[in-house]
């Protein structure tokens, strides 16, 4: 459910940016994303 309303976020951030900022936000979206599922999974093991 959060993930669904961060990649929504995401994705009207990159729609506002102009071309040269979508590959930053893109790879900080993307770092950002994998860091989370790690902590997710970290969390469900415990």
């Amino acid at each position: 459910m959060l993930h669904t309303y961060v990649i929504k976020l995401y994705m009207g951030c990159l729609e506002r940016a102009d071309t040269d900022n979508k590959m930053t936000i893109y790879i900080q979206m993307t770092k950002t994303l994998n860091y989370m599922s790690y902590l997710i999974c970290f969390i469900s093991i415990l």
